[in-house]
């Protein structure tokens, strides 16, 4: 079975905690060397905006905006936008490539790519997107972490995209990186936000080839 590559990038959102459920969850995230309850209140006040952001990077929090896509068959670049309205059009969108997936060997390419396909399996799983749980890998043979091949020789080094994108010379981003995105979001900026996510797919794609990864 010869192999194809989808190459996917998200974006994502802080979750949609109720006041309740995130004072809670701003208590879990107090040091532990703090033991005052009035210095315990004063850092929740302090921090209580940075854990609802943070949120953004968990999965069982956070909320899918953008779903980018591409492959080696073509250089378009798809994407899907929209809370949970990205998933359902990303669901469509593995319907149209499904005969390529039962006859292909699918490897699944992204930068962190672990970070996206947790997402993309719970919240799918969450919505009975039965198509997109079963396209999903299932192995480790079947993910192409460009992240890790980056770095594969300096164990605990941090590389960004924007870092190894520099480093061949290439531009990214919009002037947007991801801890700008739920203040882009709000400001209603979604086209920009769109694009920012199919560059990402882009030089994901142009750093694999360079890489000959």
């Amino acid at each position: 079975m010869d192999g194809r590559r989808v190459y996917v990038d998200i974006e994502t959102l802080p979750g949609e905690l109720s006041p309740e459920e995130l004072t809670q969850l701003t208590r879990k995230k107090v040091p532990r060397n703090i033991k005052r309850e009035d210095t315990i209140a004063r850092w929740m006040t302090d921090n209580r905006d940075s854990v609802h952001r943070k949120t953004a990077l968990s999965a069982l929090h956070g909320r899918i905006l953008c779903i980018a896509v591409g492959t080696d068959d073509t250089d378009e670049i798809e994407s899907f936008y929209g809370v949970d309205n990205c998933l359902y059009e990303f669901c469509t969108w593995l319907h149209g490539y499904q005969g390529t997936i039962a006859e292909y060997r699918i490897e699944w390419v992204g930068w962190n790519v672990r970070f996206d396909l947790q997402f993309l399996r719970l919240h799918a799983a969450r919505l009975d997107l039965e198509r997109i749980g079963l396209a999903l890998p299932r192995r480790s043979s079947e993910i192409l972490d460009l992240q890790a091949i980056a770095t594969a020789y300096q164990r605990g080094q941090y590389m960004s995209l924007a870092d190894a994108a520099g480093f061949f010379g290439w531009a990214k981003g919009e002037g947007l990186d991801g801890s700008m995105i739920y203040d882009t979001y709000r400001q209603g900026e979604h086209d920009l936000i769109r694009r920012y996510c199919e560059q990402d797919v882009r030089l994901t794609r142009e750093l694999a080839w360079k890489l000959w990864a």
